[in-house]
């Protein structure tokens, strides 16, 4: 028993999976499962599919294995502007200290830190210095009956520093004057330096409407070599270099001039042609810019520089436990001996060899301007007297100390540089769409389909076993589930057929007629009272019951057996003990069935013929139709006919009897083997109740 029932639960699930794959949008899937023996044509079939299910994981691995690198591409597209936002100019001398404004404190607290004096306060080389220098530079070194003072870095840095009311010679911006006034100090590594245009609050950010020179920012300037230092040694405080640096930079990012700045010579007139650039950079996975707000004291917007400060001023804050004077924060300023021997060195080795400290992220968005430069040279010899007796100067003082700065916009236009990603999820699921579609012709819905499937076979089954209390109890086969998606009614006597119409007489066995007061038709000789027939013609009947002998097993499911036959048409109340009229006859049992091939067409099952009405009354009424058959398959869903009325005239002494029902059902597969009985179906008075529906009844034993 063990075996039967695990065979038949195997066969079920087999069974099951045939109907799934010719029910399923897989393409090739029904090919593999179809019905009938294992032959070549579903060996190959079965072969392709496994291939292209191959092929179409290893695309889709590869697809998915590019996207986990997330690629990117960058667009640059120009754009044009009616006005662009002029950028901040820093302008710095390259001599940090001019020599005139050093006095004898000055000179004892920091000559040692500008290689003027050596370690006993002597001037260190003084063969290299010129008649006039040296004798100024003894004056400032004589500490003879000297008392010091009180020295201050920060205060040293602003009083000594180049002052841009001397060094500006001429200034105008889009042909209107300026002056001074219109730049900002700032202190930076190079010292005392001034910002055009560094906007802020209470400051209006300039801008320009047309691009070419003559239209930025134009400078004369005076780097006023004679206020250098004198060079005798390698320090980080004096320069080999004369002229000045300048560094082009947007207003959200403090300058960083000793590092980004470009150097303009004197004697030349250099024109600077900017393009301003905007770049969008994409935050990790994908890029490596830094999306997040800056975690600093000092900025509140993240840009390169600013990072770069700020690790800069908690470097020497934790080595040197002091800051520089260009450094932002309120911590205490080095002092020349802490310069000398502690911040320089240790902000030179995290420039040049501890990068990893100050590793800084890329913004996310930021704002840069792409240069070109040319030179020409000034003073032509043409202009160098005019110059000189404008200035009070000699010619050879313009030629080595005047310089002119041209600053404009090459064009109204800018450059939009962009990161964007190159492979997103919509086209991984465009891409693995598509080749689910080339290589098993399967979708999203399909594979819908089979989570549908495989929770239908899986926790449907449980919640039945749980409902049925069987350990071993099985759900219904997905196929047989989903033909049932219709309920029908049951062929019972009882539940089928009206209260007030009485039974069908049969001719074997006729039942007494029922008399009552004032009847004229005297009652017959009473007789056994037999089943009533299925109402209505009843449905159609199931293969596996119709004429099947007991025991035999019907392999397959989809013959329709034909109706039973109907009741009477009901009679008036006053003529209930009118004589029956005999039924029709029974037609012989069948023998044993054959099992033949089920055609291909559309197959209907034909209702039972329904009965005649009661005689000799004209308003008899006539019999119901029968109820057409239904199938199994879920090829197609099954549904029971519906009953046709008869064509019984109530003009007749006797009613006619009513016409056949015909019901659509699903058409097996070819090749399907069904049970056919030999002769013709059982009588529906023989049949039981379960007959005439699509529920499986036991036949009756032969008589």
């Amino acid at each position: 028993m063990r075996r039967g029932s695990e065979g038949s639960g195997e066969g079920e699930g087999l069974s099951s999976l045939r109907a799934f794959a010719h029910s399923s949008s897989l393409h090739g899937i029904s090919h593999v499962f179809a019905y009938g023996a294992v032959s070549l044509r579903r060996v190959l079939w079965g072969g392709f599919f496994l291939g292209s299910l191959g092929l179409l994981l290893l695309v889709c691995a590869e697809r998915v294995a590019y996207f986990l690198t997330y690629p990117h591409v960058t667009k640059l597209d120009e754009v044009a502007a009616r006005n662009l936002t002029f950028p901040a100019i820093t302008i710095c001398n390259l001599n940090e200290f001019r020599f005139s404004k050093i006095t004898r404190n000055d000179m004892y607290h920091v000559g040692e830190l500008l290689a003027l004096l050596n370690e006993r306060y002597e001037i260190s080389n003084p063969q290299l210095a010129e008649p006039h220098v040296l004798a100024a530079l003894r004056d400032k070194a004589n500490f003879k009956n000297f008392k010091a003072k009180p020295f201050s870095m920060a205060e040293f840095y602003n009083r000594t520093g180049h002052d841009l009311a001397d060094m500006l010679l001429q200034c105008s911006f889009r042909g209107t004057g300026c002056t001074a006034r219109n730049f900002t100090v700032i202190f930076t590594r190079l010292g005392k330096c001034y910002t055009f245009n560094p906007g802020g609050p209470g400051r209006e950010v300039l801008t320009t409407l047309q691009g070419g020179s003559g239209n930025g920012l134009e400078l004369m300037l005076n780097v006023q070599q004679e206020e250098y230092l004198p060079v005798w040694g390698d320090t980080d405080e004096t320069s080999f270099e004369v002229g000045v640096k300048v560094q082009i930079h947007s207003q959200d990012e403090p300058p960083f001039i000793d590092q980004l700045g470009f150097g303009v010579a004197p004697g030349f007139q250099t024109f600077v042609s900017c393009q301003q650039q905007r770049l969008v950079y994409l935050p990790p996975p994908w890029g490596d810019c830094k999306a997040t707000p800056i975690e600093s004291d000092f900025f509140t917007n993240y840009s390169l520089t600013a990072c770069r400060l700020d690790c800069e001023t908690r470097y020497l804050a934790e080595n040197c436990n002091c800051r520089m004077v260009h450094m932002p924060g309120n911590a205490n300023v080095c002092t020349p001996e802490q310069y000398k021997e502690c911040a320089d060195p240790a902000l030179d080795f995290l420039v040049t060899k501890d990068s990893e400290y100050c590793a800084c992220r890329t913004p996310c968005a930021m704002v840069r301007y792409g240069k070109e430069l040319s030179m020409v040279k000034i003073p032509s010899k043409a202009s160098a007297k005019y110059l000189a007796k404008k200035f009070n100067k000699t010619e050879q003082y313009i030629a080595d100390n005047v310089l002119v700065l041209d600053i404009f916009f090459e064009a109204l236009n800018y450059e939009m540089i962009e990161q964007k990603k190159a492979y997103e999820v919509a086209g991984l699921l465009g891409d693995i769409g598509g080749q689910m579609g080339l290589f098993i012709g399967a979708s999203l819905l399909t594979i819908l389909e089979i989570f549908d499937y495989l929770c239908s076979g899986t926790s449907c089954s449980a919640c039945t076993r749980r409902r049925s209390g069987a350990p071993g109890a099985t759900a219904a086969p997905w196929s047989t589930r989903r033909s049932r998606a219709a309920p029908r009614p049951r062929a019972h006597p009882e539940r089928l057929a009206p209260p007030a119409r009485p039974r069908a007489p049969s001719r074997r066995h006729p039942e007494p007629a029922t008399s009552s007061p004032g009847s004229r038709v005297p009652p017959g000789p009473p007789r056994r009272a037999q089943p009533a027939p299925p109402p209505a013609g009843g449905l159609g009947g199931h293969p596996r019951a119709a004429g099947r002998p007991p025991g035999l097993p019907c392999p397959l499911r989809g013959c329709r057996g034909a109706g039973g036959e109907g009741p009477p048409g009901p009679a008036p109340a006053s003529l209930h003990a009118l004589p029956v009229p005999p039924a029709l006859d029974m037609p012989p049992l069948p023998t044993a069935p054959q099992i033949k091939r089920c055609p291909r067409p559309r197959l209907r099952a034909a209702g039972g013929r329904g009965s005649q009405g009661w005689p000799g009354v004209p308003a008899a009424q006539e019999g119901g139709g029968g109820a057409g058959g239904s199938s199994l398959w879920d090829t197609e869903r099954a549904s029971p006919g519906t009953a046709a009325p008869g064509n019984g005239t109530s003009a007749t002494p006797r009613g006619g009897s009513g016409e056949q029902g015909e019901g659509k059902g699903g058409c097996p597969p070819p090749g399907s083997l069904c049970l056919v009985p030999e002769g013709p179906a059982p009588p529906p008075a023989l049949w039981p109740h379960s007959w005439g529906s699509h529920a499986l009844g036991k036949p009756p034993a032969p008589r």
